[in-house]
């Protein structure tokens, strides 16, 4: 199913509106519905697509939360996309936003022919005159794909990993192997509320697209850690989420299909089903929207590869970046994704001090926090190493 995104502070875990607690829940029934591939070529996908796209507010607040922050290096030329759509849900937004920063090629694995199609002419249509080369494979991402001859500075898995297979290995793949230094993958995803629930509840849970916000944040662990075992430089991960909400009022037949992958919906289900939207209308979204809503947030993940010392000159000097670096600790021992994002975050801030520099030297209450801050420094040990980059080890003790 093809949904979308998240909200952030520049470096933590935060929520675009309201308070939101996401749960998870496991059960064992499995369910009879149509894998994607046979909705994609039925033609099915399309019209319960758009018509939920058209019920979601998801697009306008991610549009608003891409806005407010630079994704991926201050130069972004070559961008890969993973199951876009026709693009007028995110990546048509996403290009028109990168051709002032230097946007020469777009990529994207769009197995849908139509999709495929529309997205072309989308893309074609906001170029105008500026030249901006298009490689629109028809075809699933897959992890025995060969590496691509050039990384990309940003790579966007929109709603697209429910439908991979062997997904820890093509998330290793991505960042290991198409991700360029300094570049940023961005990952939007449903959490465990809303239509995760509403599938969980109608017994998907061993439905092979039922992947859920801690399946992906697990995966993605396991894939870092395996990747710092190999890699001397890390990868940074924040977490923002997207409070977004969905009009559950007269849901189709057609729309229920989509959201349960049912390859037949008759008029017992699509009833089932309004009767389980109508219990978690939100009120204070119905009066915001003027029509009954239901949460349905979203997750957006981003990770960034640090540069390798090699290609941090040219990266700081012909593109303006400024890298970043952690330990060379695997991810799990360094921090949890999700619960303790690896940007600084406003609540880890110390309050404003006291005393200027010089009343800390002459009170002899210097020492003990610059030992301190050289603690949790990396600067020294890659100043010995020869390295170019640092960081500074941020989590509360």
């Amino acid at each position: 199913m093809g949904l979308v995104a998240k909200a952030c502070y520049e470096g933590g875990h935060t929520k675009v509106s309201g308070g939101h607690k996401s749960s998870t829940s496991e059960c064992s029934d499995s369910t009879t519905a149509t894998i994607a591939g046979e909705l994609l070529a039925s033609g099915g996908y399309k019209g319960p697509f758009e018509e939920f796209m058209a019920r979601s507010t998801e697009w306008n607040l991610f549009r608003d939360w891409r806005a407010s922050r630079v994704l991926g290096p201050r130069t972004v030329q070559r961008v890969m996309s993973v199951g876009p759509g026709d693009g007028t849900n995110v990546d048509c937004e996403l290009v028109r936003s990168l051709l002032s920063r230097g946007l020469t090629e777009y990529v994207a694995y769009e197995g849908d022919d139509a999709m495929n199609k529309g997205l072309r002419a989308n893309l074609q249509g906001l170029m105008g005159d500026q030249t901006l080369k298009l490689d629109l494979k028809q075809q699933f991402f897959h992890c025995d794909l060969p590496a691509p001859e050039h990384n990309f500075d940003f790579i966007l898995i929109c709603h697209s990993l429910y439908y991979f297979e062997d997904r820890q290995r093509c998330i290793h793949k991505l960042l290991s192997e198409y991700l360029a230094p300094g570049g940023e993958l961005l990952f939007l995803h449903q959490t465990e509320d809303g239509i995760y629930a509403l599938q969980e509840h109608f017994g998907m849970q061993e439905h092979p697209h039922h992947y859920s916000t801690s399946q992906l944040t697990r995966d993605l662990r396991a894939a870092l850690d395996d990747l710092a075992q190999s890699h001397p430089q890390a990868y940074e991960v924040r977490t923002d989420e997207l409070e977004s909400s969905f009009r559950c009022d007269n849901v189709s037949a057609s729309l229920v299909q989509f959201l349960l992958e049912k390859d037949h919906v008759d008029e017992r289900l699509q009833k089932d089903v309004q009767e389980w939207f109508d219990k978690h209308v939100d009120d204070k979204l119905t009066v915001k929207y003027g029509a009954p809503h239901a949460l349905h947030p979203n997750l957006a993940i981003r990770v960034t590869r640090a540069c390798d010392a090699s290609d941090l000159t040219n990266l700081v000097v012909s593109k303006g970046h400024k890298s970043s670096t952690s330990q060379r600790a695997p991810l799990a021992s360094w921090a949890k994704i999700c619960s303790a994002p690896c940007g600084l975050r406003a609540s880890t801030a110390p309050a404003a001090p006291s005393q200027n520099a010089g009343e800390l030297l002459a009170s002899g209450g210097y020492k003990g926090p610059f030992e301190e801050f050289m603690a949790r420094f990396t600067e020294c040990n890659l100043f010995l190493d020869g390295r170019v980059s640092r960081c500074f080890r941020h989590a509360r003790e």
